[in-house]
Order: structure tokens, then sequence, then C-alpha cells
């Protein structure tokens, strides 16, 4: 079924000797079954089940409607089981205790997704994972918990770092596709093209260099998830054949008239605002609704201090050695704004692991940690660069650059070209056809 109950244990009611064999046969394997027959055996079992499977007509009629008020303040999930559609019984059932009507014959897809759905069945285990790993407060996980039970689509926001990625994986692996494959594909890491055929596939002698047939991620990840992250980055003429892939589940891979089909989960995780992108046009309006379903938006490390104190002390001891931290790297640590969230994080840890000291200084920290300001400095002179090399072109972009740095080596060597051409192991040729600044004095020693 592709269901995962972590062995919940089921009481069930039912008198059918035939019933009886086909449910062992259907949930043995998924759950811990116990059985009884009738309102007097009940009555020996202990309200210690996740679920409780009642039949309405045992030993005498309706003999079910009074197991159920047996049950009532139970913590399980009782579902009732009859071939009776009548509303006067379905309306009993519900006042006597029960969650769920379900009508005889028993269809077995419906009896699992009663089960898949119930807040009792609901791993246990995911929100101390989710608690442990980030420290999100106790609702964001019963969200969580939610898009794991739920077929709709996934849309992830929040900063780099932040764990969109992982997140996703955790959700597919709690689903009922966790079965299937996770396929995780980086819009941003292509041009429209290769986007294309990544997402789509392609025929040999689709375009110029297709000397195979590829599949794409849309046929690898049928029966699973597929997970586009930096979906903002997508040209619009892909987004519009997304969304037909998403409404039909049919395609078209680059090439082929021939259609492929793929039953998949859609998730999707974004830096950007991607409101915002369609406002201006940039994003179309109807395929953000299609990716809209559970919004998650990660926060970053740097708003929880008290989760970033754990993981830190978790973090350090994680391989068995103990190591603590001067009250200056504490402090540091503690109030560095991490722009690369836990990324950044995990990466400093594995860094200090190399460095092997005890006690750790504030020394033994990163430069970009202990003085964030030149971090900052060194970030405002890349966006410089690149404001300029979106306005003028990267050539004119990296010729200015190598015009810098030659006249700057030209100036610390006192105007001497053969130092110069030495320092920066460049041609003369290239050296000259560099325009330097009016004034400047050359010597050739």
């Amino acid at each position: 079924m592709g269901y995962k109950f972590m062995m919940k244990s089921i009481l069930i009611f039912e008198d059918d000797q035939l019933m009886i064999r086909s449910l062992e046969r259907l949930l043995s394997s998924h759950f811990q079954l116990s059985f009884g027959s009738s309102l007097e055996e009940a009555h020996k079992f202990q309200p210690v089940f996740d679920f409780y499977l009642i039949d309405c007509d045992l030993s005498y009629e309706e003999e079910g409607l009074e197991i159920l008020e047996l049950f009532a303040n139970a913590a399980g999930k009782k579902i009732f089981l009859t071939g009776r559609d009548q509303e006067s019984i379905i309306k009993k059932a519900y006042e006597a205790g029960a969650d769920e009507y379900i009508l005889k014959p028993l269809c077995a897809k419906t009896l699992f997704q009663s089960l898949a759905h119930s807040e009792n069945c609901k791993q246990s285990d995911l929100s101390l994972r989710l608690q442990g790993k980030w420290g999100w407060a106790q609702s964001f996980c019963q969200r969580v918990e939610a898009a794991t039970q739920s077929q709709q689509p996934v849309y992830f926001t929040g900063e780099t770092g932040v764990g969109k990625t992982a997140l996703a994986q955790m959700i597919h692996d709690y689903s009922n596709r966790h079965e299937g494959p996770f396929i995780s594909l980086n819009c941003s890491e292509f041009n429209e093209n290769l986007l294309e055929s990544e997402i789509f596939g392609h025929v040999k002698g689709a375009f110029t260099g297709a000397d195979q047939p590829k599949k794409g991620k849309l046929l690898l990840a049928h029966r699973g998830t597929l997970f586009l992250d930096e979906v903002a980055t997508m040209p619009k003429a892909l987004q519009l054949k997304l969304l037909k892939v998403i409404d039909e589940k049919k395609f078209y891979p680059m090439g082929s008239d021939k259609p492929e089909h793929s039953d998949f989960r859609i998730m999707s995780a974004t830096c950007e605002d991607l409101e915002q992108m369609v406002q201006r046009g940039e994003f179309r309006q109807d395929l953000y609704y299609r990716l809209m379903g559970h919004g998650l938006n990660l926060v970053p490390l740097r708003s929880n201090k008290d989760h970033l104190t754990k993981i830190i002390k978790k973090s350090l001891n994680s391989d068995g050695k103990r190591r603590l931290l001067s009250s200056e790297a504490w402090d540091t640590l503690l109030n560095y704004p991490w722009p690369g969230n836990y990324r950044e994080f995990y990466k400093e840890i594995e860094m200090l692991f190399e460095k092997n000291r005890g006690m750790i200084q504030v020394t033994d920290l990163s430069p970009a940690i202990i003085n964030p300001l030149e971090k900052s400095k060194k970030s405002d002179y890349l966006d410089s660069l690149f404001a300029d090399a979106c306005e003028n072109g990267l050539q004119e972009t990296l010729a200015k650059i190598q015009q810098e740095l030659i006249q700057y080596s030209f100036e610390r060597n006192d105007g001497q070209v053969r130092k110069t051409l030495k320092e920066l192991k460049i041609s003369s040729h290239a050296f000259y056809k560099m325009p330097l600044r009016r004034g400047t004095q050359v010597s050739e020693a």
C-alpha cells in the first residue's frame, strides 16, 4: 500500500471468520492485532490501543454500538464497520463515539487512508526529529506532520541554508509515497534548454549534442516526489509546460511526439518572494497557485538563540569527544548572524573538528565569524561586481578587474614592467594592451 505505520496496535471486534482472515492478511504486517467478538470480551481489554475497528452487528444487532460506548473515552481512533447504510445507525455510531463510519464490503484503500490520516498514527518520532534538528515550535511541527499525510503540493520558503531540501526529503520519507523515489532538482543550475531536458527528458537527436535518449526528472519521480529547488528561476516558457504536467500528469520529452505519464507529488522551494514576482509578471500566477498547498516558511538559525545554544553543545560532542568553548567563543557564535544558516553552521563545526582542540578559543573560529564586518565588505564588493556584470556584461567587468590588478601591481613595483609581468605571470603583450592611468611612469627594468 505504501503506508508507514511503525507497528501501531488495533483492537478488532468482528464475528465473521472470513472477514477476520481478510483483515489479518491486510493488516498483520503493518499492525499488532488483537481480536474480540462480543461486548463481554470487550470488558477484558484495557483501552490502550491506537485503533478500534468495531463491527455493528455481532452476537446480536447493534452490539457494536455498545462496544463503541465502552471505549468512547479511549485515546485511540474508533472506526465503525457495517453493511448498514442507514442514517439512523450512522447517527447512533457517531453519538456513541465513532470517529469514522466505513461501509462493508470493506475497501482496503479506504481503510488504510483512515488509518493513515489518524492523529494517533502520525510517526511519533517525527516531531522529535524536527525539534531536535531545527528547534521549531510544536505548531509548526504539526503543519509538517499534516503535509506528510497529504498528497497536496508543498511549498517551502526561507533563506539559503535553512534546510528546505532536507525537510522536503523528510516529508517524503514519512508520506505514503516513501517507497517511491525522491527526485530533487535545483532549477538555478541550468539554462533554459538544459533545464527543460532535465525536467522532461529528451529523445536521441532532439537537439545538438543529444546523442543518447535521457529520462527526465518527471519520469524518474513516478510514484514518488519531485522537488524543484529555486523554482523562481524557471523561465516562463517552462512554467507553462510544468503547469500542464501538474494538471494532467502527462508530458512529452523534448523531440518526442509520444506522451509519457508520471504519478508524482510536487514540492518546490525558493528564497525569493514568489508573490511579488507574480505581481511583477515574472512568474505565472496559475502555476503559483498550483504550487501552493502546504506553505512552510523556514525561519533562519539566528532567530532561535535557545536552539542555537543546544545544537552548538550537541554538535561539538557529536563524535564522542568532549570539547569546551571559552566564554568569548560562546558569545561570538551566539551573536554571529549566520547568513548561511545551518549549512554555514555545520561547515564551521567541521572546521573546528579538524583543528582538534579540547578548549576552543575565539581565535580558533573562522575569520568571517570573528569579524563579520570584513565578510560584509567582501559581500558588498561582490554585489557591486555582479551589478556591473549584469549592466555591462561579464567580459567587460572582467576586463576592468584585470586592468585594476595590473595597475595595482605596476604601482606597488614602482613602475617596473618586468617585476609586474613576473608577479602576475602575464605576457608583455597582455600588459601593454591594458591602458594605464594618465601620469603612470613606465620603467623597463
